[in-house]
């Protein structure tokens, strides 16, 4: 799907878990979109930094790193991709341990432009990665069916992030804010 169908490089399903994909959709038409599922296993990663999040400069970097790898996609027969910016700025629920941004990007030279809103589900050992990819007009479908994307995906007991055993799991070198 991401890269036969969607015209993604062969990397972009690199870890992939899986995908959700509306029944009442098609994929690959107009209105099609899904929800890649990947998973980080970093170790813990501490949230006490969420209020301290610079998004300006995070929005700065995130604008380098893609303008970074744009040769490549050049040289591998893809078009650049453009961070035009926040669809929605990023915001940390502190009692379900999610963080939520979505971006909008171009790709080339397509007056219709991609949205990739993301969210990252904390647990003890790691985090679970959900990236919702769709066409920018389709926002409002992703907040209403978001919702039910999360009640269906938990970390099973014993794996949440409140069960961290601080001096015994493994903590992720880096906090939120990274």
């Amino acid at each position: 799907m991401l890269v036969e169908a969607w015209g993604n490089p062969p990397r972009a399903a690199d870890a992939v878990l899986g995908m959700l994909i509306p029944t009442s959709i098609s994929p690959l038409s107009q209105e099609g979109w899904g929800v890649v599922i990947t998973y980080d296993e970093d170790g813990y990663v501490y949230d006490d930094d969420a209020g301290k999040i610079d998004y300006t400069w995070l929005l700065k970097e995130m604008k380098e790193s893609a303008q970074s790898t744009n040769e490549e996609r050049k040289q591998q027969g893809f078009d650049p991709v453009t961070l035009i910016g926040w669809a929605e700025p990023p915001s940390y629920d502190k009692a379900a341990h999610k963080l939520y941004w979505a971006k909008e990007l171009q790709f080339g030279t397509e007056p219709e432009h991609t949205l990739n809103y993301s969210i990252r589900v904390l647990g003890r050992r790691g985090f679970l990665i959900l990236n919702a990819v769709a066409s920018m007009k389709q926002l409002p479908v992703i907040h209403q069916q978001t919702p039910q994307i999360l009640a269906a995906l938990n970390f099973n007991e014993g794996y949440r992030y409140t069960d961290y055993l601080p001096g015994t799991d493994k903590a992720a070198a880096y906090g939120l804010t990274a």
